[in-house]
């Protein structure tokens, strides 16, 4: 392979025959240019992958704003449980939203008896996501002995 100045001071490959190699000239008039085959074959390649890329992107933001929601909603699940253990409210305040802060979320409050005194308090975070309703539970065990005697 030779690289050779042409006429106008640029150089260009001789004879490399490589796909990456730059683009021809054209025989007349030394002038660059794409072919139609070319041109079409780009365009073919284009309405291929376009809709498939677009797809891909509009999958991975439902997916990333479905896993932020869920995400929020544990979290907003746990600090409510935690409250509701701390303060021994959890028979009392069954249900209630997060106000200004976090609008869209609710939460629901169930306790359930168990063996030996056990108390078993679940919390349910619940939203709204593209028209569904979504949920995230949380629940925790409480001796019901240990908080009578405080």
């Amino acid at each position: 392979m030779r690289i050779r100045p042409n006429h106008l001071g640029r150089l260009r490959l001789r004879g490399s025959g490589h796909p990456a190699a730059p683009i021809r000239e054209a025989a007349s008039g030394g002038k660059r240019a794409f072919t139609l085959i070319e041109v079409l074959l780009t365009m073919l390649l284009l309405s291929v992958l376009l809709p498939v890329i677009m797809q891909a992107l509009a999958t991975s933001v439902s997916a990333a704003s479905s896993a932020r929601h869920r995400t929020e909603a544990a979290s907003l699940a746990q600090d409510e449980l935690n409250l509701l253990v701390s303060t021994g409210n959890w028979s009392s305040a069954t249900t209630g939203d997060f106000g200004n802060e976090h609008p869209g979320y609710g939460w629901t409050c169930q306790s359930a008896a168990r063996d030996y005194g056990v108390q078993e308090i679940q919390v349910t975070v619940a939203w709204q996501e593209h028209g569904r309703e979504r949920q995230v539970s949380l629940s925790t065990m409480v001796n019901n002995n240990a908080t009578e005697a405080q």
